[in-house]
């Protein structure tokens, strides 16, 4: 699987910091857009990932099931109007370390979006190209 992460600084291996996963996506376009966000210059990266990676979807019923699970609470039905402020997405986007954990215990290895994906672990990825991308050239 071919997946693009864009960066503000090189990289060579994307580790799990912020948010205890690394942000990949499969669209170029979207990676092109964080490498140069707030208009200056960054990093497009790409990556061959393994092909068996385990991701929870966001859209697999299981996920709202586990995520009502892991908040205590039941979650609202997904509405489009107000999707910022979807517990589940915000899980889904910027996840906590017990959530992770427990999402591990489960075998999966990062969850989906759609086209962001959110990787737990990345030591079977391997970098094909890192290029300078973006802003003006001094």
């Amino acid at each position: 699987m071919i997946l693009y992460r864009g960066t503000l600084k090189p990289e060579d291996r994307p580790t799990p910091v912020e948010h205890h996963c690394a942000f990949f996506s499969t669209s170029w376009g979207y990676a092109m857009d964080y490498a140069t966000q707030t208009g200056g210059r960054g990093y497009l990266q790409t990556y061959a990932a393994p092909d068996d990676l385990v991701l929870l979807d966001i859209h697999d019923p299981r996920a709202r099931e586990l995520g009502q699970e892991y908040l205590g609470r039941e979650l609202p039905k997904p509405d489009f109007k107000k999707v910022w402020r979807d517990p589940l997405l915000e899980l889904f986007r910027y996840p906590e370390k017990y959530w992770i954990e427990g999402l591990q215990e489960l075998g999966y290895q990062g969850t989906t979006t759609g086209d962001d994906i959110c990787v737990f672990d990345t030591s079977g990825f391997s970098q094909i190209s890192q290029e300078r991308v973006g802003g003006k050239r001094s």
